[in-house]
C-alpha cells in the first residue's frame, strides 16, 4: 500500500513541475506570469525613472508603483499628505491622469 501512495506522490509532483515548467514557458513571451495586461510596451522607461520624474513634480513620497493595462500605476502623497494615484505613459513618463484619494 505505501509503494502505491509514493507512486502517486511521485507521480503528482512531476505532474505539477511539468505545469509549471510549461506556465513559465508560455507566460514568457507575456514578460509577467500569466497576466498580460501587467507587461509593459517595448522600450518602457524603468520604475526608477518614472520615480525620479513624479517626484521632481512636487511628490513627496511614492509608496506604491504597478502595472496596470501597459501603463504605471503610482501611488502617492502630494506636499500636503494627500493621497495621490497617477497614470504615468511608460515610454514618456508623461503624467495622463491625476486622482486625489
Amino acid at each position: 500500500m505505501r509503494r502505491t501512495a509514493s507512486r502517486v506522490a511521485l507521480g503528482l509532483g512531476a505532474l505539477n513541475l511539468a505545469t509549471l515548467l510549461l506556465m513559465a514557458a508560455v507566460s514568457a513571451d507575456d514578460g509577467f506570469w500569466g497576466i498580460g495586461g501587467k507587461t509593459l510596451p517595448p522600450g518602457a522607461l524603468p520604475i526608477s525613472t518614472v520615480a525620479r520624474s513624479v517626484e521632481s513634480g512636487g511628490i513627496t513620497h511614492i509608496y506604491g508603483i504597478d502595472v496596470v493595462r501597459h501603463l504605471y500605476d503610482v501611488k502617492a502623497l502630494d506636499g500636503d499628505g494627500k493621497r495621490l494615484r497617477l497614470t504615468v505613459d511608460p515610454l514618456t513618463g508623461e503624467i495622463l491622469s491625476r486622482v486625489t484619494s
